[in-house]
């Protein structure tokens, strides 16, 4: 079985697949990019972003929550976008639970039962 196929068949070439159209994947359209470029702006070029009616309503909304000190509105925004931190849970070693019933008692006393029957 061939696991390489010739370069005719491999993507992009002649028998392979066709790149996509117009319809490709750009940074500059990722919620990541946009909220680290809003970052780095000043105070007048952010007020100009929230003035403008034609930009995206994600640029207006964290421009606002950025003028605006929402830190909640910041916070829900970064973690959806980066993913929420990481949190440490410590484990513990804790001893075995004692049964509530003796299941060894209640046997015996049923085999005696059942002997003196």
């Amino acid at each position: 079985m061939n696991h390489n196929p010739s370069p005719a068949t491999r993507f992009g070439g002649p028998r392979g697949n066709k790149p996509a159209g117009g319809n490709r994947w750009r940074k500059e359209d990722t919620p990541r990019y946009k909220l680290e470029r809003l970052i780095t702006l000043t105070k007048a070029e952010v007020q100009a972003i929230i003035d403008d009616t034609t930009a995206p309503l994600f640029d207006r909304q964290i421009s606002n929550a950025l003028m605006h000190a929402d830190w909640n509105m910041l916070e829900r925004t970064i973690n959806q976008v980066y993913g929420p931190p990481v949190q440490r849970i410590e484990q513990t070693d804790m001893p075995a639970p004692i049964p509530l019933l003796d299941l060894d008692a209640i046997k015996a006393k049923a085999k005696a039962l059942r002997a003196s029957a």
